[in-house]
């Protein structure tokens, strides 16, 4: 995630995306209709971690043509960064999701990942001002 400025973001942020179901265009419709709590409550329960659901809708939310190498490269791109940010099993997790989304090798993308963080890690080898800040110990999460 990402400031205003686009410099990293110094805590991480959990999202989770319940989605409305169809063919309600929002929570009230859903409300409004029979046995709308109980629906409201299902799709609060079957919320998607924000990166499963980012993953999940690169073509059509994030814009990204997946029938096109060129897209689909865009695409690996796109979420190298929120990949990066993520403890190591969730991201192990996201891995599997994109490559089965974009149809590609695991280790393709994990390679990419890798290619990343050497270029990141050089680059803050030669400019150690543009590392970010450890989260301050309030956001971390082994409190």
């Amino acid at each position: 995630m990402c400031s205003d400025q686009g410099k990293p973001l110094d805590h991480r942020v959990n999202v989770r995306v319940a989605e409305i179901p169809r063919p309600y265009k929002d929570v009230a419709d859903l409300l409004a209709s029979n046995d709308g709590a109980a629906k409201y409550e299902a799709m609060i329960r079957n919320a998607r971690p924000g990166q499963s659901w980012m993953i999940a809708h690169l073509d059509d939310v994030r814009g990204h043509d997946l029938t096109t190498l060129e897209g689909t490269v865009r695409a690996c791109e796109d979420m190298v960064d929120s990949l990066l940010n993520q403890p190591p099993i969730a991201r192990g997790q996201y891995v599997r999701e994109l490559a089965e989304k974009l149809e590609v090798p695991e280790r393709e993308i994990r390679q990419t990942l890798n290619q990343v963080l050497r270029e990141r890690a050089t680059h803050y080898e030669e400019h150690p001002e543009d590392r970010p800040k450890p989260a301050p110990v309030w956001a971390r999460d082994e409190l």
